[in-house]
């Protein structure tokens, strides 16, 4: 047996935003929104944390994307998801 698979994601950024102006969010493929994570605040940084699951609570690989947005400006950011 082999290490147990990936399962989390975890994104780490700055913003000069408050918090409640931050929108971070997964898609799929067919860019559907499958996620709207909740972002912490840390200090000098912010984090959000997905634990790979969709609304029916199973875990699917492949190829999804991410969405930060804030002040009006999104930035994206492409991830795998393997089992």
């Amino acid at each position: 047996l082999g290490p147990p698979p990936f399962n989390h994601f975890r994104i780490f950024f700055k913003s000069y935003e408050p918090r409640q102006n931050i929108r971070v969010r997964i898609f799929n493929l067919q860019n559907r929104m499958i996620k709207e994570l909740v972002v912490r605040n840390l200090g000098n940084q912010y984090l959000a944390e997905w634990d790979c699951r969709d609304k029916s609570n199973r875990i699917k690989q492949g190829i999804y994307f991410y969405q930060i947005e804030t002040s009006g400006k999104a930035y994206n950011g492409t991830f795998v998801l393997g089992m």
